[in-house]
């Protein structure tokens, strides 16, 4: 009977080893993807639902200073999708009071129905917000920061609209590789973006 046990271990042990032995990688292979608009230059991947142009504004910070943006931006019909990546390179690594500043011009829109803080990762905070237009739309906007960039999103469009919804919520912060910032941080596969 002893040996019938010690046989079967063994057995089962041997019979373990093709999945003990398969290589880590094979687990942790990325997800390439290709449908979201991913600009590497600016660090940043969302779901447009069509190709952006793209146009150099400014942004005013809360000192009343300009300073210089980019703007993607995609107008069908009434509907406007827009990503403002403004680049503070002499500024703050991560600042509550910047976030806080850039919502502020997004609630100036109408009457906010949503608003909640978001920690993506560590390193980057940020702003979801709803805010009901007085004409009837809406604009779900977002606002991140992360390594001196502010991110602010805006989908202008008629409540409940899907497309708006996709967009607003697939804003993803990413590095110069186009590799997700938020890597290893869930048990999600790594997420890589094919950039423009």
């Amino acid at each position: 009977m002893l040996r019938f046990a010690v046989t079967s271990v063994v057995a089962f042990a041997f019979a373990l080893i093709p999945f003990l032995a398969q290589p880590k990688a094979a687990e942790e292979q990325p997800f390439l993807d290709t449908n979201a608009y991913a600009s590497c230059e600016n660090r940043f991947a969302i779901i447009f639902p069509g190709t952006p142009a793209a146009r150099d504004v400014s942004f005013t910070t809360q000192a009343g200073d300009s300073v210089p943006a980019r703007q993607f931006f995609l107008q069908q019909g009434a509907d406007r999708f827009s990503v403002t990546v403004v680049n503070l390179m002499n500024g703050p690594e991560l600042d509550e009071g910047i976030i806080t500043h850039a919502a502020d011009i997004l609630r100036k829109q109408g009457e906010t129905r949503f608003d909640y803080p978001v920690g993506y990762i560590a390193g980057v905070r940020g702003r979801q917000l709803v805010v009901a237009q007085p004409n009837g739309r809406q604009v779900r906007g977002s606002v991140y920061m992360h390594q001196r960039r502010i991110y602010i999103t805006e989908a202008n469009s008629a409540p409940g609209d899907l497309t708006a919804l996709q967009f607003d919520q697939s804003i993803t912060i990413i590095d110069a590789g186009g590799v997700d910032v938020d890597r290893g941080q869930t048990n999600t596969p790594q997420r890589v973006f094919t950039c423009r």
